[in-house]
């Protein structure tokens, strides 16, 4: 009778440890979500340390200086444009902020949206 019930505990807790890991594997990643949507970005890249796009219209400073290949300093830069000029229509507007020219611009524009 004491053989069968320590059975049964191992049986329980292997049944746990498979649902822990199972919930580990497919449980929804932390996306460590900003007040905007999030979206996936239109090109995949390897090298990527942002994994969905960010919004140059709602994006703060902090936030765009978590995008791969945009120093503080250009964070600051986008965050003043918009304040002075406006919305970005589109990524590519991204070009008229002081700083960004067409390599940077290509370098960025998958991990950025509007």
């Amino acid at each position: 009778m004491k053989r069968r019930s320590e059975r049964l505990l191992i049986a329980i807790a292997l049944l746990v440890i498979a649902a822990a890991l199972l919930y580990e594997t497919f449980r929804a990643p932390d996306l460590h979500t900003a007040s905007a949507p999030q979206t996936v970005p239109t090109q995949t890249a390897s090298t990527a340390i942002s994994r969905f796009a960010v919004d140059l219209n709602t994006a703060s400073a902090e936030e765009l200086a978590g995008v791969r290949g945009v120093s503080e300093q250009l964070a600051r830069a986008i965050v003043e444009d918009r304040a002075e000029n406006g919305r970005f229509s589109s990524v590519e507007d991204i070009l008229r902020v002081k700083g960004v020219g067409q390599a940077t611009y290509e370098k960025l524009r998958a991990y950025l949206t509007v």
